[in-house]
């Protein structure tokens, strides 16, 4: 009786044990160069503005692709909940201000999916060459980095700065995964 009830208890252990929960922050970092522009006196041309400059290197990270994404969770299919908890933007030359932007908004759809707002900031301080943008911690991202048609875009009020200035955009991701215990 005692050996039967042994085997029980080990098979429920097993069981319930089979499958864990993990929270794991994955950093995730890209930069950007916005070419500086400055008006030759005497000659009239346009200076372009930032919204036609973009920030293209921007719009096309992959969170699931980075090393530290493959080294801390794996594969995508483990991914149960994944939110943004921080967007920091900076410049790579300290002595360069971020100023330049008066506004920036990350947006985030996919195919047959609604846009959402990912992260904003809607005023740049000045002298500053480092902003925390804000962003929405309840937004789940699992149908976006499981998608295989993910779409960034951005939205950029400011002026072109002077000098080209080079920017780093810094994320903190939190990632919930389902891991089996045994087969993993």
């Amino acid at each position: 009786m005692s050996r039967l009830l042994t085997v029980f208890l080990s098979l429920f252990l097993l069981n319930c044990s089979d499958i864990y929960v993990n929270d794991i922050d994955v950093d995730y970092t890209t930069t950007a160069l916005v070419p500086g522009f400055t008006p030759i006196a005497g000659l009239d041309i346009p200076t372009p503005s930032l919204t036609e400059l973009g920030f293209d290197e921007f719009t096309q990270f992959d969170i699931n692709a980075s090393q530290a994404f493959k080294d801390k969770v794996g594969s995508v299919s483990k991914v149960t909940f994944i939110n943004l908890q921080t967007f920091e933007l900076e410049t790579t030359d300290p002595e360069l201000s971020i100023d330049f932007l008066d506004k920036v908004s990350f947006y985030i759809s996919i195919a047959n999916g609604p846009e959402r707002l990912l992260a904003h900031l809607d005023s740049v301080p000045l002298n500053s060459n480092r902003v925390l943008l804000d962003v929405d911690r309840s937004l789940d991202l699992t149908p976006y980095i499981k998608s295989e048609n993910i779409t960034i875009r951005t939205e950029v009020i400011g002026t072109i700065p002077n000098v080209d200035t080079e920017l780093t955009a810094n994320l903190i991701f939190l990632v919930d995964t389902t891991h089996n215990a045994f087969y993993n």
